[in-house]
């Protein structure tokens, strides 16, 4: 049973494809966007006022059915950006994966 396409909806994946240069070295080349299901979740939230100035900290979720997500992915949901932090780990059910879920980080706002 993987996660009820209820309380999913679209988000874009963005894949990074590297490219070879002159010096037949490689280097990050263009993103290639392709629409998954999943949701994007907050985990944490907090408000740091140290050394006099505020900003917040957040920790972010993907849940997701596709097996796609890899790092360096990033995943656009809305008007945010977001880095996939490491490798998603598949979620076990009884009939083997049930979704996968993956650490996120915001790196836009």
């Amino acid at each position: 049973m993987a996660l009820p396409a209820w309380s999913l909806r679209g988000l874009t994946l963005l894949t990074r494809v590297d490219t070879t240069d002159a010096y037949n070295a490689t280097v990050p080349g263009s993103w290639v966007e392709t629409v998954i299901t999943g949701r994007v979740d907050q985990r944490s939230r907090d408000e740091d006022h140290g050394d006099g100035r505020q900003s917040e900290e957040s920790g972010w979720l993907l849940l997701t059915n596709s097996a796609t997500v890899t790092p360096p992915c990033r995943i656009r949901d809305g008007g945010n950006l977001f880095d996939v932090i490491g490798t998603p780990w598949p979620v076990y059910g009884r009939a083997g994966v049930d979704h996968y879920e993956a650490t996120l980080r915001l790196v836009n706002g």
